[in-house]
This record gives structure tokens, sequence and C-alpha cells, in this order.
């Protein structure tokens, strides 16, 4: 009796932990496929929310643009900027953005100059940002005032230097010339 039992409870022992294999086995899986169904959703979502802010952008793009076809080309121009500079994608069109709707245009030049100055002081996205919105309320003012040229010391650019040197005038004219508002959208 006493082998028997033994052996029934060995039997017995081996089923238990051979189904208790089963269900944390099953259970993993089960987990795992959860896990997948999870980032196809979350993959499928990614998607659609690029989609519509693809579609958004190009709208927005047309109508600063004034049309369907130069909101593409612009949309065109900003892609190869953003590949050629290394700078996502969405920074630059937010920069972009930021010029034109100020009047200014992007792409002669004054994009690619700010981006080359970001690089050097070594900023950021949110470095652009500022300083394409301080240039781009001179550009709406149409002339340089101590306001921006704050904005653009803080963010490492001294304005009055840049324009003395540009100009061969010293600081203090240029500040004085400033004051008297003779810098206007030639000097910006």
């Amino acid at each position: 009796l006493t082998t028997t039992l033994r052996s029934t409870l060995a039997s017995t022992e081996k089923r238990v932990l051979a189904f208790a294999a089963a269900y944390i086995s099953l259970n993993a899986a089960f987990r795992l496929a959860r896990k997948g169904i999870d980032l196809v959703a979350g993959g499928i979502q990614s998607v659609v929310r690029l989609g519509d802010s693809a579609v958004k952008t190009s709208q927005q793009l047309a109508g600063l643009m004034g049309g369907d076809e130069a909101g593409a080309q612009a949309g065109k121009w900003i892609e190869e900027f953003a590949d050629k500079t290394g700078r996502r994608i969405n920074d630059v069109t937010e920069s972009f953005v930021g010029l034109k709707a100020y009047g200014l245009d992007p792409m002669d030049g004054s994009r690619e100059a700010l981006i080359n100055k970001t690089t050097q002081l070594g900023g950021d996205a949110s470095t652009l940002q500022g300083l394409s919105l301080a240039l781009g309320q001179m550009w709406a003012k149409e002339k340089i005032v101590q306001e921006e040229v704050n904005q653009l010391r803080e963010r490492g650019v001294n304005a009055f230097d840049l324009l003395a040197k540009a100009m061969g005038k010293t600081t203090v004219q240029i500040q004085d010339m400033a004051a008297k508002g003779q810098l206007g959208r030639n000097e910006i």
C-alpha cells in the first residue's frame, strides 16, 4: 500500500506541476499577445494621428502660401531642409509657419540663418522659436526696437554688435539709430 500510495502521489504531483507549467505558459502567452495587440493598436493610432497632422500641416501651408501648389512646394522645401539640417520636421515647420505669418520668406535664407545661429549657440527648438519670434516681431514692426533686441540677447545673440559689424558703425551708433527708429527692414 505504501508503494502504491507513493506512486499515486508522485503521479499526482507530476500532473499538478504539468498543469501549473501549462497555466503559467498560457498566461505568459496571453500577456504577450495582449501586449502585441496593444502595440498594434498604438501603432495604428500613431499612424492616424500622423496622417491627421500631415493633412492639417498641408492645409496650413496652403493657406499661408496662397494655394495648394505653393503649399505643397513649401512642404517639400521643409522636408528637404529638415533632412539637410538634421532638425525635426515639426520644429522646422513650426518655425517656417511663424516666420511666414510675420511676412518673412523662410525660403530666402532667413530660416537657414536662424538654424545656423541656433546651432552655433548650442540651442534647441525653443531657442530657434525664440529667435524666430523676435525676428518676426521686428519685421512686423518694420523696425528694430529694444524689446526684440532683448529677446535676441536673452538667447545669446547680440544684435547691436552684429549690426555694427555689418554696417561699419559702432555699437553706440547702432543703438542710437535704433532709439531714433532709423533701423528698418533693410537692416533686419
